[in-house]
């Protein structure tokens, strides 16, 4: 009797599974148009020589290369130097930056282009060597990380650099630099509250003004108690 047919059993499927350890890579081998290109280059292409080079050369020959500076990295360097002095940029400052959208940063690069900022940021390297030689050369420690930088053409842009980077919470200042001279974050926060150039200006020609209409009436005051007393010495003269 053919118990399949009327189906009390069912069939059994067997199935075998092999168990390989995990710290063997499976090879991947490349693509059959790469294998084809490079055996059809290989009889143009110079021998490939390997040598054996030591852990401490080999780790050498990686910080060399790694402090050396490409050709593409010099030009950059002389763009940025350039870029600046041609702008007559009087305000820089040096900002840390934190990862975030490249949309996000994309929005704030138009924000602070509209309150009259440049919002740039390259590598610290870069950007050591572009000022190499120069003043900023005196913040070379706060470039080692991701950082940006904020110029401006004014004085004006230092309150603008605290103001507008605190309505950001992925951009933080870290020092800024106003006509070759190094002002704190502490010193442009106070820089900030007081008010706008103008309004500093007119106050600052209010108190000479003041100044100069105190030091005038002493003067007179002076000049008639003066007057009034070589009169009354000139009367009792007479009586004399």
């Amino acid at each position: 009797m053919n118990l399949l047919k009327f189906g009390s059993i069912s069939p059994l499927t067997l199935q075998s599974v092999r168990a390989v350890s995990s710290k063997y890579v499976r090879p991947k081998p490349r693509n059959f148009r790469r294998r084809l290109f490079e055996a059809a280059v290989r009889p143009v292409l110079p021998p490939v020589t390997y040598q054996c080079v030591p852990p401490d050369m080999w780790q050498e020959r990686i910080e060399s290369e790694r402090n050396e500076y490409q050709p593409i990295d010099l030009a950059l360097a002389k763009l940025i130097k350039s870029w600046l002095q041609n702008n007559e940029y009087q305000v820089l400052g040096v900002c840390q930056v934190l990862p975030v959208k490249q949309r996000t940063v994309w929005f704030a690069r138009n924000q602070f282009r509209l309150k009259g900022l440049e919002y740039r940021d390259y590598k610290g390297r870069i950007l050591l060597k572009a000022f190499e030689g120069t003043p900023m050369s005196a913040l070379n420690v706060l470039f080692e990380h991701d950082t940006a930088i904020l110029a401006g053409k004014d004085l004006e842009s230092i309150r603008t650099i605290i103001t507008e980077t605190a309505h950001h919470n992925w951009i933080f200042p870290l020092a800024i630099m106003a006509n070759n001279r190094i002002i704190s974050i502490e010193e442009a926060k106070k820089w900030s509250e007081l008010g706008s150039m103008e309004d500093l200006r007119a106050q600052t020609v209010q108190i000479i003004g003041s100044q100069l209409n105190q030091i005038t009436s002493t003067l007179d005051s002076a000049t008639q108690q003066t007057s009034h007393v070589l009169t009354g010495l000139e009367e009792r003269l007479k009586k004399e």
